[in-house]
C-alpha cells in the first residue's frame, strides 16, 4: 500500500498537468455515473450501493490511463537502455564506442616538455676525530642544485590529425591518427655547466606510440627509458649554452586532442598548428585573457589552426573537439519522442472522457480501455523495433523514419477506434477520433524541438488549448440545447 502511495505521489509530481486533467475528468466522471446509477428511491442503501459503484467505476477509469502510462514508460526505459547515447552504460552505441576506445585509445592529453637543470656545488664539511687532540678531519661534498630560471625559451609543435574514416565519418566514432612533430630550444641560464633530466609525458588514455624519434641538435638519442607515465633521458648544458630538442611519433585517440602547460610559468615564443583533415569540429583556448592567440586558416581539405603566445606569465590548455555524428545516439529521434507518449495518452484520455460526458453520451470503461490500447499500439510498435524501412534509408536516417511514419501507423488505430466507437453518437465519435489522431501523431512530436525553453512553451499552448476545447464544447451543447428547446 505504501509503495502505490509512493509510486502516485511520484507521478503526480512528475506529471502535474496530466494528474490535474486526470482527477477533473475523474470527478466529472464519477459524477455521471453516480446520477445514472441511483435509482428513484430515497432509501439509504440505494444511495450506497450507487456510491460504491460510482466510486468501483471510477477507480477503473481512473486505473486504466495509469496503468498504460507506466506500460509506456517501462518500455521506453527498456528502449533506452539498449538505444540510448553511447554516454548510457550497456547501451549498444556505448559498447560499440568501448571497442573504438579499446582499439585507438581514448582521448590524446599533451603535456609540455618538463626540463629540470641542476648545478653541482661542492662543499667541505668538517669531520671530529674520535681522538679530541687530533686536528679535525674535511670531507668534499657535491650538492645538486636545481636551476630556477627558465629553461625553454621556444617552441614549435606541427601537428597532423587524420581521421581514422574520412569518408563514411557519419557511421563512426571519432577515431583520428596524429603524426606530430615537436621542437623546444632548451637554454641553460647559468654561467655554469648543468646537468639536464628531460621528461615528455606520455598520454594516460594513448594505447600505442609509433615510430619515436628524439633528436637533441639533429643527433638521434636511442639511450631514452620509457617510464610508466613519460620518456625520460639526461643530458648536459653548458653554461649559455641552447639545445633544439625535436620529438616525433605517430599516435591514435578519440574525440578531443589536448595540449597543456600544466604550471605556470613565463612562456615566450610559443606555436602549436593542429592540421585536422575534417571541418566538424570545435577549437578552444584557455584561459581566455586574450594571452593566447588563435589563428586558424582553410585549405580543402584540410583546416589549419595556430596557437600563438608571444610572451606571457600563464598555464595555457588548447585542443580541438570534434562532433560526432550520428553513432552517438543511433536512435536520438525515437529517444526525443517516445517518452511523451505517456504523458499523450493522459490527455487523450482524459479529453476523451471529458467529450462524451460534455456531450451527454454514456461512459463506458470499455471503451476507455479499447481507446488505451489503441493509443499505445503505434508507440508500443516503435520501441519493439520499428516498422520495416526500405533499403534507401541509411542506419543514421533509421529513427528520423520511424518518428516520421507515426501519422501512418496511427491510421490503423483510428480505423479500429471508429469500429469500437461506432455505437456513440457522431459528434463525441468524430471529436474523439479527431483528438486520437493529434495526440498520437503530433504530440510527441514536442520533443523535437531543440531546447527545453521551447518544449515548454508549446506544452503550455496544448493546455491552453485543451482549455479552450472543453469551454467550447460545452458553451457549444448548451447553446445546441437551448436552440432545440426553443
Amino acid at each position: 500500500m505504501e509503495y502505490a502511495k509512493s509510486l502516485l505521489e511520484n507521478w503526480s509530481n512528475r506529471e502535474p498537468a496530466a494528474s490535474l486533467w486526470l482527477v477533473v475528468a475523474a470527478a466529472f466522471f464519477f459524477g455521471a455515473v453516480f446520477v445514472r446509477s441511483r435509482s428513484n428511491s430515497d432509501q439509504a442503501w440505494e444511495w450506497g450501493r450507487a456510491l460504491i459503484t460510482s466510486l468501483a467505476r471510477t477507480l477503473v477509469f481512473v486505473a486504466v490511463p495509469i496503468i498504460f502510462y507506466f506500460l509506456l514508460n517501462n518500455d521506453y526505459a527498456a528502449f533506452n537502455k539498449i538505444y540510448a547515447a553511447f554516454t548510457t552504460g550497456g547501451s549498444l552505441s556505448n559498447q560499440a564506442w568501448q571497442k573504438w576506445r579499446d582499439q585507438y585509445g581514448g582521448e590524446y592529453h599533451q603535456q609540455d616538455l618538463r626540463v629540470m637543470q641542476y648545478t653541482m656545488t661542492e662543499t667541505q664539511e668538517a669531520i671530529q676525530p674520535a681522538d679530541p687532540t687530533r686536528p679535525l678531519l674535511y670531507r668534499t661534498i657535491r650538492v645538486r642544485q636545481p636551476v630556477l630560471q627558465k629553461s625553454i625559451t621556444r617552441f614549435r609543435g606541427q601537428v597532423t590529425m587524420n581521421m581514422i574514416d574520412s569518408v563514411h565519418p557519419t557511421d563512426t566514432f571519432n577515431g583520428y591518427k596524429l603524426s606530430t612533430l615537436y621542437e623546444y630550444d632548451v637554454f641553460n641560464p647559468t654561467d655554469t655547466e648543468t646537468h639536464v633530466e628531460y621528461r615528455f609525458p606520455l598520454s594516460p588514455q594513448t594505447k600505442l606510440y609509433q615510430d619515436i624519434h628524439i633528436k637533441v641538435n639533429e643527433e638521434e638519442i636511442a639511450s631514452y627509458q620509457v617510464m610508466s607515465d613519460a620518456i625520460a633521458w639526461d643530458g648536459r648544458l653548458e653554461a649559455g649554452e641552447k639545445n633544439i630538442v625535436s620529438i616525433s611519433f605517430t599516435t591514435w585517440g578519440m574525440d578531443w586532442f589536448f595540449y597543456e602547460i600544466l604550471t605556470p610559468r613565463e612562456v615566450t615564443d610559443f606555436r602549436l598548428t593542429v592540421v585536422p583533415d575534417t571541418d566538424n569540429c570545435l577549437l578552444f583556448a584557455e584561459p581566455e585573457n586574450g594571452g593566447i592567440q588563435l589563428d586558424v586558416k582553410t585549405e580543402p581539405p584540410n583546416k589549419l589552426v595556430t596557437w600563438t603566445i608571444e610572451r606571457a606569465i600563464l598555464s595555457p590548455r588548447m585542443g580541438i573537439s570534434l562532433r560526432q555524428y550520428w553513432p552517438y545516439a543511433p536512435r536520438q529521434e525515437m529517444i526525443a519522442t517516445l517518452p511523451y507518449a505517456g504523458r499523450a495518452l493522459v490527455l487523450f484520455l482524459s479529453l476523451a472522457m471529458l467529450t462524451i460526458l460534455i456531450c451527454g453520451a454514456p461512459p463506458s470503461l470499455r471503451q476507455v480501455a479499447l481507446l488505451a490500447c489503441l493509443f499505445a499500439l503505434p508507440y508500443l510498435i516503435l520501441m519493439a523495433g520499428g516498422i520495416p524501412t526500405p533499403s534507401s534509408v541509411t542506419p543514421a536516417q533509421f529513427a528520423r523514419y520511424q518518428v516520421n511514419s507515426l501519422p501512418i501507423i496511427s491510421i490503423v488505430p483510428l480505423l479500429l477506434a471508429l469500429i469500437a466507437l461506432r455505437k456513440l453518437e457522431r459528434l463525441p465519435k468524430v471529436l474523439i477520433l479527431a483528438l486520437l489522431a493529434l495526440f498520437v501523431a503530433g504530440y510527441p512530436f514536442i520533443g523535437l524541438l531543440p531546447d527545453e525553453q521551447k518544449r515548454n512553451a508549446y506544452e503550455g499552448m496544448v493546455q491552453a488549448a485543451m482549455i479552450m476545447y472543453v469551454f467550447g464544447l460545452t458553451l457549444y451543447i448548451r447553446l445546441r440545447a437551448a436552440r432545440a428547446t426553443a
